[in-house]
């Protein structure tokens, strides 16, 4: 039996050109993609919903941005009455035949927001079967105190690219009205509005729906500054 210490040394291949022989080291490899969300179409969606899929978290609402499950913001009290207080403002002038939604569902062709308010050209009768679209909405209108970042950018593309005018933020931390109109489609196929109007509380703004004038004051749809006693004896602001 051949002695192994008497066998031959291995043979060591050649090293590459241009590489040392002692150098060992992993050639580094590309780091991961970084992972990304979970696309969900607007049919998903509404499947997801009538399999209950949302009822274990009951009292946290969710909303489809841009086929992105998003969790909507808690309504601070300013941020409830102001809703309330424009859609009363609305319902009180809006011609018969047109209705008025408090935070319900929009079909958009990506996405299904529920804005704080919007002003409809159909009665609330039409809407048993489906949700509104585009063709069917007039106004949109977001109250943003927490949600104001959100309003601004992600739902302001997809009301743009919805061809939504125009698109109103109430901004309450600076108690001001921002009108966006001219929606237009941007170069990476997004889209974004083109004209910015921001109203101060001294200011009326005069607009027109579906060919209708109307002028409403923009401190008559604002929270006051100071509300009346919470129940502790202290004077609070209503936004805070």
């Amino acid at each position: 039996m051949p002695n192994l210490l008497d066998a031959p040394p291995p043979t060591i291949a050649p090293a590459p050109r241009g590489r040392s022989v002692v150098d060992s080291s992993p050639e580094r490899v590309a780091d991961p993609p970084p992972p990304r969300p979970l696309r969900v179409t607007v049919e998903m969606y509404h499947r997801m919903i009538e399999a209950g899929v949302f009822v274990e978290i009951e009292g946290r609402r969710v909303e489809l941005i841009d086929e992105e499950i998003v969790e909507m913001s808690p309504a601070y009290p300013a941020h409830a009455f102001t809703v309330d207080r424009v859609a009363d403002l609305f319902r009180s002038c809006i011609p018969s035949g047109w209705s008025v939604r408090e935070e319900k569902p929009l079909r958009l062709p990506r996405s299904e927001p529920e804005p704080d308010i919007a002003v409809l050209n159909r009665a609330k009768k039409f809407w048993v079967s489906r949700h509104p679209g585009p063709s069917d909405t007039l106004l949109v209108v977001e109250v943003s105190d927490a949600t104001l970042q959100l309003d601004r950018t992600r739902k302001a593309r997809i009301y743009a690219a919805a061809g939504l005018s125009p698109y109103w933020i109430f901004n309450l931390p600076d108690r001001v009205l921002e009108v966006r109109t001219d929606p237009h489609p941007t170069a990476d196929g997004a889209a974004e509005y083109r004209t910015l109007r921001t109203l101060g509380e001294g200011e009326t703004l005069t607009f027109t729906l579906a060919e209708r004038e109307f002028s409403i004051a923009v401190a008559d749809l604002l929270p006051a500054v100071d509300a009346p006693p919470d129940g502790d004896g202290e004077t609070r602001r209503a936004d805070e």
